[in-house]
């Protein structure tokens, strides 16, 4: 999923991890909650500077 955030899939390779997150409440649910898990990191990182 990094690869997707990062946006460096191909299309090939985003129209399959599209239609597997389709199918997958699970990976779904993960890729929703991964950017605020980086906001909260880069945070943590910065306050302890």
């Amino acid at each position: 999923m990094d690869d997707l955030l990062d946006n460096v899939l191909s299309l090939r390779e985003r129209e399959l991890l599209e239609e597997h997150l389709a199918r997958c409440p699970r990976c779904m649910s993960e890729l929703r909650q991964r950017p605020a898990f980086e906001r909260g990191i880069r945070r943590a990182l910065a306050t302890s500077v």
